[in-house]
């Protein structure tokens, strides 16, 4: 009878454990192409493409991506900081312009000035009626005056 022994390596340990890993049909299509493309199984294929070491290019990429985001991070709390000091600001305004206003309507002159800006508005209003009236007043004082005349002509004649 014959045995087969297997050789384990010391860089290859028993894989024993086993991985699911739910994807997109599309990519589980890929997968299976660039295996086949490999000449070794999808399982093979993610061994070789996931444990290896970073190369040192990839390792200064990364480094410098973990950098960056440290550095959003704290761009974006100081911008919300900025938001709220601004916002805090326009609220300061609009309290101040709401109070200037609610002032100005206790200020005697100011109510003045408001019911003589009401009143020339009413003195306008009242001059277009007049000027939109004035044509039909004039025919309405001209067939008087004719009929007036006509009247009196009349008159002198019976």
């Amino acid at each position: 009878m014959s045995h087969v022994y297997a050789h384990v390596y010391p860089g290859d340990a028993m894989k024993a454990a086993r991985l699911q890993v739910l994807t997109t049909p599309v990519f589980r299509d890929w997968l299976r192409k660039e295996a086949r493309n490999a000449g070794v199984s999808v399982a093979e294929l993610v061994r070789r493409r996931c444990g290896r070491t970073p190369t040192g290019g990839e390792q200064a990429v990364a480094k410098l991506a973990s950098h960056l985001h440290k550095e959003v991070r704290k761009a974006q709390a100081s911008l919300r900081s900025g938001l709220a000091e601004a916002t805090a600001v326009l609220e300061d305004l609009r309290a101040e312009r709401k109070r200037r206003r609610c002032d100005e309507c206790f200020d005697p002159g100011h109510r003045r000035h408001q019911e003589a800006l009401k009143l020339t508005d009413v003195v306008r209003r009242a001059g277009e009626t007049l000027k939109d009236l004035a044509p039909e007043i004039r025919d309405h004082d001209r067939r008087i005056a004719l009929g007036g005349t006509m009247g009196n002509r009349y008159h002198a004649v019976a």
